[in-house]
């Protein structure tokens, strides 16, 4: 299935692994812990204040549960939200907070996802969506197919990472499991999501 509505505010964006062409830019991407910590505080402090309840998620959500810290070779950050918490005045609550707002993915209904930018970071923030008796999100590959990402159901419980209360699923380990299988503690720079993901399947 191809992208069924792809929003873009300024030019076309080019996605590349080291780097991003943005509004017309090429913005080279190195990942830096400290700028990756600045961007999840005022994310979190955007959400607060909307009550929304975002949380880590994909590579960001196993660094900071298997590392303490974010993965040092990592290219992005992913947070989540499920389509219960989401407001759509989130996006101009980030604009104002300094990120750069690229583009958006599919419908809200489905195969939704925002991207970001600030302090040379890409931001991405899935929504998750409800299933029978299993909560999913989904993800494209670069033509543009889709892709279900599926997990037990879950809630979510506070965590606090370097001095910030921040939400992660319950059962986070098994939760984690699920998409990186039984050796998620061992680091694998060569990780490839829709190769290597255990629960990802075509929409």
């Amino acid at each position: 299935m191809k992208i069924p509505e792809l929003v873009l505010r300024q030019n076309k964006i080019n996605i590349q692994y080291s780097e991003q062409k943005l509004f017309g830019k090429i913005v080279t991407t190195s990942f830096d812990r400290e700028s990756a910590l600045k961007n999840l505080k005022e994310i979190y402090e955007v959400c607060n204040d909307l009550k929304i309840k975002i949380f880590p998620f994909g590579g960001t959500l196993l660094g900071i549960v298997r590392e303490k810290d974010f993965i040092a070779h990592d290219l992005d950050m992913d947070f989540a939200i499920k389509i219960k918490d989401y407001f759509p005045n989130l996006i101009p609550a980030l604009v104002s907070k300094g990120f750069s707002f690229s583009c958006s993915f599919g419908k809200l209904d489905r195969g939704y996802e925002l991207r970001f930018f600030k302090r040379n970071i890409q931001v991405d923030i899935f929504i998750f969506y409800e299933g029978d008796n299993y909560d999913y999100t989904n993800c494209y590959d670069n033509n543009g197919n889709l892709y279900e990402v599926k997990f037990d159901k879950f809630e979510l419980c506070n965590y606090e990472f370097k001095g910030i209360n921040i939400l992660i699923p319950d059962s986070v380990e098994e939760f984690l499991k699920t998409e990186y299988g039984e050796n998620w503690k061992v680091p694998n720079k060569k990780w490839n999501y829709l190769k290597d993901s255990k629960n990802i399947f075509r929409g």
